[in-house]
This record gives C-alpha cells, structure tokens and sequence, in this order.
C-alpha cells in the first residue's frame, strides 16, 4: 500500500498544468500545486479560471499517466 501511495504522488509531482494562449507558454504548475492552492482558495482558482477562459486561454494536463487495465 505505501508503495501505492509513492506512485501516486510521484505522478501527481511529475504532471503538469499548463496555461496557453495562441501556441505562447503563460503559466506551467506542477498539478499538485493546483490542487492544493484549489483546496485553500477555492475562490481565487475559481475567478482565476474563468477570467482566463473568457480571454481564450487554453488549460491542458501535461504528464498525467493514463490508466493500464493490466496494472492491479
């Protein structure tokens, strides 16, 4: 089980979240960041977000790992 656990913050340190406009690079956070300035202010990554989206900015998750059904 701990070993479950190193795995999955290893791949929540490694991903990333990103912010784009027009192919330009404005913002790359690690996704655990997010998470966590999310879980203190909820409000601010709310505003945040939906000021960027109404002046076409693009998010994208970068490194997640995708589910292997092989792997249990």
């Amino acid at each position: 089980m701990e070993n479950n656990w190193k795995k999955i913050l290893k791949d929540l340190c490694s991903s990333r979240v990103v912010l784009e406009k027009e192919e330009d690079m404005l913002m790359n956070l690690p996704f655990l960041f997010c998470v966590f300035m999310t879980l203190a202010a909820p409000w601010v990554a709310l505003v945040g977000a939906v000021i960027a989206l109404s002046k076409d900015y693009k998010f994208s998750i970068e490194g997640m790992p995708a589910k292997d059904e092989t792997e249990e």
